[in-house]
């Protein structure tokens, strides 16, 4: 007698690989988010409630994750780039534009890690981001009308109180509140105007 495959064992077999896949991609987004962007395959396993084999059957697929996430990334960084308020009229815009930045640093929180960790493999993170950083230090510079070297040390020094690493250490390694972040930050900002 000749056995004929069962359609619907390979259609249930199917359905379970891509509910473990979308398990697998669920719990690495949330370890991601959560500051956690290196995570063992056992961590990742643990966290999508499947098995350690069904982790490293679907390992490409993990990669592929991680370059959607830093894609996502790339697109928020051009949205702050795009969306910023003008900041070239006088340093007082600087403050002004904070509350754009914290909302769309918020919404980078958790991509962050990744991002930082992985720029370096994806050659579109590395060129989008030095542009990035290169446009606002030109409008900073525009904003402080910038021309003595000690301009440029200050100008530094505010890219770095408003970077996204600054609000992960407030955010994340300081746990505190994002109304008490952005009072940071604009404290900050004006005290380094003042100089």
């Amino acid at each position: 007698m000749i056995r004929t495959p069962d359609i619907n064992a390979d259609d249930g077999r199917r359905q379970r690989s891509v509910r473990s896949r979308n398990k697998i991609i669920a719990a690495v987004q949330t370890l991601a988010q959560k500051g956690h962007v290196t995570p063992s395959a056992a961590e990742i396993a643990e966290a999508a409630n499947v098995g350690l084999r069904t982790v490293f059957r679907h390992f490409r697929e993990i990669d592929k994750q991680y370059l959607d996430l830093a894609k996502q990334t790339n697109t928020l960084v051009l949205e702050l780039l795009k969306n910023q308020p003008s900041i070239s009229k006088c340093p007082q815009s600087l403050l002004e534009s904070i509350p754009k930045r914290v909302q769309v640093h918020e919404k980078m929180l958790g991509l962050e890690s990744i991002s930082t960790m992985k720029r370096f493999k994806f050659d579109f993170l590395v060129t989008n981001y030095q542009k990035y950083l290169a446009k606002e230090r030109m409008c900073f510079q525009s904003a402080l009308k910038s021309t003595s070297p000690t301009d440029a040390v200050l100008v530094s020094a505010l890219q770095a109180v408003l970077s996204l690493q600054h609000w992960h250490h407030l955010r994340v390694n300081q746990n505190m509140s994002v109304e008490k972040s952005e009072e940071v930050l604009h404290f900050a900002v004006q005290k380094l105007l003042q100089t």
